[in-house]
């Protein structure tokens, strides 16, 4: 996945590259969330706590897409930002300019988990 994000091949990302590389992501999260959506109910739970469960499951898909989406806009067209310009810096430990692959497998997980509504994933492991 590195190498196609990193266009010149320098084994770094630019601004440009790592914004591709995160709206990637972002789009990837999405597709999860709607598959974890679509879960099948149990019969086994009743039919009122399959509905109670469901609506449940469905607000929080849309929120978590939602987060994504929001974050795809900002990439998107807040690359010159200061919101980005925090988001490179979190990846560029060294302050040299460019993101490392080692810099950004060790950033990452924070940085993407954190638009995940609160609790999104244990919703789902518990269902």
């Amino acid at each position: 996945m590195w190498d196609e994000f990193d266009s010149d091949g320098n084994g770094s990302l630019d601004r440009a590259e790592l914004s591709r590389l995160l709206i990637a992501c972002y789009k990837e999260q999405i597709q999860a969330i709607k598959t974890k959506s679509n879960l099948p109910m149990s019969k086994a739970i009743g039919a009122r706590a399959a509905t109670k469960i469901s609506r449940l499951m469905k607000t929080t898909s849309y929120l978590g897409i939602k987060a994504c989406e929001d974050q795809i806009w900002r990439l998107t067209y807040g690359t010159g930002s200061p919101e980005f310009d925090r988001i490179f810096e979190r990846f560029d430990q060294t302050g040299d300019g460019k993101i490392s692959k080692d810099e950004y497998m060790r950033g990452a997980p924070e940085i993407i988990k954190s638009t995940f509504v609160p609790a999104y994933e244990d919703l789902f492991d518990q269902v």
